[in-house]
């Protein structure tokens, strides 16, 4: 029999059901409004409103209880500083309502707040759930080419670039500029040896007109 035992054991024993409504009095706390399943809302609707009632008398003891519930010192500093001055004229703090059905299972739901919640608590940073790590895209192998091909190119322009060092280190060599100064010397002397050829055909031309005019004068 249960007398005098009127309340709701959500189905756990009864150290998974006092962790979980101090998880959801924490998340209460810290939000201010939360939504779960409706027989967690009427379990945690009375479990907070003493909380709430606790905090309103600000001692040392007070806050020692509490913080066996909520097991966050940010999460008491900001019941007993600003939650709980808020509710001294008022006897209930926390109101629950029914929401929607849950995807899935449909469980049915319902929203629990504070009465007089505010959009955006000050003074409190925001509970943030870590970003989740998206999975490695698998790369096209015509992705994996372009690197491959950049690393070719600068091999073979740091090569060029080996040769050319190798090149104008080397003893005898000679500089572009060099080599332009000399390929017109060179094309100087050739004209140079030209002009002279030529110049040397026709006096060897005239001599043999003149051996012929002579030979012609002396016939007769």
């Amino acid at each position: 029999m249960r007398h005098r035992r009127a309340q709701k054991r959500l189905g756990r024993a009864t150290d998974h059901r006092l962790a979980t409504l101090n998880n959801l009095a924490a998340a209460l706390v810290r939000h201010e409004r939360i939504e779960t399943t409706l027989g967690k809302a009427k379990a945690l609707r009375p479990y907070a409103e003493r909380l709430i009632t606790r905090a309103k008398s600000d001692s040392v003891h007070s806050r020692r209880l509490v913080a066996r519930v909520l097991k966050d010192r940010d999460l008491v500093k900001r019941l007993f500083d600003d939650i709980a001055p808020r509710f001294t004229e008022r006897r209930v703090a926390t109101r629950a309502f029914s929401s929607s059905s849950r995807a899935g299972d449909a469980a049915e739901m319902a929203i629990i707040e504070l009465v007089d919640r505010r959009e955006k608590p000050r003074g409190f940073p925001r509970h943030r759930r870590p970003a989740r790590r998206r999975p490695r895209r698998r790369s096209d192998p015509r992705d994996r080419r372009a690197p491959l091909a950049r690393a070719r190119a600068s091999l073979i322009r740091a090569k060029g670039r080996l040769e050319a060092a190798l090149f104008l280190s080397t003893p005898g060599r000679t500089t572009r500029g060099e080599s332009r100064s000399a390929d017109a010397a060179t094309q100087r002397r050739e004209e140079g040896a030209r002009d002279r050829f030529r110049a040397d055909r026709d006096r060897s031309g005239l001599r043999v007109r003149l051996l012929r005019y002579s030979g012609l004068q002396s016939a007769s």
